[in-house]
This record gives C-alpha cells, sequence and structure tokens, in this order.
C-alpha cells in the first residue's frame, strides 16, 4: 500500500489516541487526507478517508461535509493497554452474571460482577425484554446472556467531584 504524499506536510503524521480515555497511542500517517467525515448513516467519525470511501462502521458513503483535522488534533483509535484490560475484565464479569455499565454523562464504561444488585438489573432486564431471552439464568452452558443499563453520576464520575 502506498500513501499519497500532502503537497505541504509530506507524510501528514498525526497522534492517536485511546478511544476511551485519550491516551496517546502512536502515530497514523494521513498523506493527503486531512479531513474527517461524519456518516449520515451511523454518526460515526471517520477520520483521513477520500470522499468515495465506505463509513468503517456501518459501510455507508453518505457522509456530512468534509470536516478540516486540526494541525494538533489527536485521532482516536484502538484501546490503550490499560482500557483493554479493563473491557475484556468487564466483558468475563458480564459472562459470569454481571452486568455491562454505560455513562451517559462522562461515557465510560464497564460492569457489574455477578451479585444482588446485578441480579436485580437482570431481572429488570428480563421483564421489559418480553420474549424468549432469560437473562436472569445461565444457559446449559454455564454462559449468561449479555445485559446492560446506561445511567448517569456512575462510579468515574464520582471520582472526580
Amino acid at each position: 500500500m502506498s500513501i499519497h504524499l500532502h503537497p505541504d506536510k509530506g507524510l501528514n503524521p498525526r497522534m492517536t489516541s485511546c478511544r476511551n480515555c485519550g491516551k496517546d497511542i502512536g502515530l497514523v500517517l494521513l498523506g493527503i487526507y486531512e479531513y474527517k467525515r461524519i456518516c449520515n448513516n451511523c454518526g460515526t467519525i471517520n477520520y483521513g478517508i477520500s470522499s468515495n470511501s465506505p463509513c468503517g462502521k456501518c459501510g455507508h458513503r453518505d457522509f456530512s461535509s468534509p470536516i478540516k483535522i486540526e494541525d494538533h488534533e489527536k485521532i482516536p483509535c484502538e484501546l490503550c493497554d490499560e482500557c483493554g484490560k479493563r473491557l475484556d475484565d468487564a466483558e468475563k464479569a458480564v459472562r459470569e452474571g454481571g452486568v455491562h455499565w454505560r455513562c451517559k454523562k462522562c461515557k465510560s464504561e464497564g460492569a457489574v460482577k455477578h451479585s444482588e444488585y446485578a441480579m436485580e438489573i437482570r431481572k429488570a432486564t428480563q421483564d421489559r425484554e418480553k420474549d424468549d431471552k432469560n437473562y436472569t439464568e445461565p444457559d446449559s452452558e454455564g454462559k449468561w446472556l449479555p445485559c446492560g443499563i446506561e445511567w448517569e453520576n456512575c462510579p468515574v464520575c464520582r471520582k472526580t467531584k
């Protein structure tokens, strides 16, 4: 794969950051692609793509007008090691009967481990769904269906006050 050089910025290197916590991760070389576009279908921000490229998330090609990437703007990408481990731990907790959570306010994510509180959330989810999904018991292999809540004033928000 080749990089089309930018006439003034050459390789046009940009810092990348963890999409969750913002920690610096590395560099990406954008070359001539110095715009970001917002997908009109799913809302994903696509960095450094050409006008005829598909959205990296949903594959649609319907974008907002291009927005120039600022010179010192960091490009969010994969998770850093710490956030990746935290996500793996949360996934494990949910497989063991816990519950995913996401904060509406600060966008943090995590999991409530299997507990009485997690079971209350699972029961409430079961009541809302009104279908054949069973959130309150593991299946025959001991696996629990994923389940989750959104809230405000999460543990991360409470720590920063």
